[in-house]
């Protein structure tokens, strides 16, 4: 997460994607979103949502995160966020229960 957006290199191939646009070549697929930000107020969920919109004007189906997901690790149902803080902390075990299992229903 930049300033509660995507980087910027996501962003260049969110921009570089036009032609795929218009050929509709993801429309129908599935899509997810995750997100690392410092703190959480640093604009995960607006980052969640940029990706969202982005599925959405491509056509793809955006999978949100289910309760029964969401509440084991406290994220938002936009998708995966991790709170690194301060000194850059790496995602710990419940972060990464919940990564498996959402790729698990990404894959299904």
């Amino acid at each position: 997460t930049y300033y509660g957006n995507v980087s910027a290199e996501l962003k260049k191939f969110m921009d570089e994607t036009c032609s795929v646009w218009v050929e509709t070549k993801y429309a129908g697929k599935k899509l997810g979103g995750f997100t690392s930000a410092g703190n959480s107020e640093g604009g995960g969920d607006h980052c969640l949502q940029a990706i969202q919109r982005y599925g959405i004007h491509m056509g793809m189906q955006y999978v949100s995160i289910p309760p029964n997901v969401t509440l084991k690790a406290g994220c938002s149902a936009y998708g995966i966020m991790h709170y690194s803080g301060i000194g850059d902390q790496r995602p710990d075990d419940k972060i990464k229960n919940q990564i498996e299992a959402y790729v698990e229903i990404l894959t299904q």
